[in-house]
C-alpha cells in the first residue's frame, strides 16, 4: 500500500509539473511580440525549463539522460541521411522519367513522319 501511495504521489507531481509546463509554454506564446524570433526564443527557453522540471521530477539518472540525448542525436543524423537519400532517388527517378518521355516523343514523331 505504501508503494501505491508513493506511486500516486509521484504521478500527481508529474501531472502538476506537466500542467505547469503546458501553462508556461502557452503563456510564452500569448503576448504579442513584434518579431517572431523573439517569440521563438521565449517559447524555446520556457519549453526547455518545463522539460528540465519534468525530468527533475521523474528523477532519472543522468547517465540515462545522456544516453537518450546521444540516441536522439544519432536518430536525427540517420533521418537526415535517409531524407537526403530519398531526395536523390526522387530526383534520379524524375530525370529518368523525363528522358523516357523525350524518347517516346521522338519515337512518335518518327512514326508520324513515316
Amino acid at each position: 500500500e505504501d508503494e501505491d501511495e508513493e506511486d500516486e504521489e509521484e504521478e500527481e507531481e508529474i501531472h502538476a509539473v506537466r500542467g505547469a509546463a503546458a501553462a508556461s509554454s502557452a503563456s510564452a506564446l500569448a503576448p504579442p511580440l513584434q518579431r517572431s524570433a523573439e517569440v521563438g526564443e521565449i517559447a524555446a527557453s520556457r519549453l526547455s525549463a518545463a522539460q528540465a522540471a519534468i525530468t527533475e521530477a521523474l528523477g532519472l539518472p543522468q547517465e540515462l539522460l545522456e544516453c537518450l540525448a546521444r540516441w536522439e542525436r544519432e536518430q536525427a543524423a540517420a533521418e537526415g541521411q535517409w531524407r537526403l537519400k530519398q531526395s536523390r532517388m526522387y530526383l534520379e527517378f524524375e530525370e529518368r522519367k523525363r528522358r523516357l518521355q523525350e524518347q517516346q516523343m521522338g519515337q512518335r514523331k518518327k512514326l508520324r513522319e513515316s
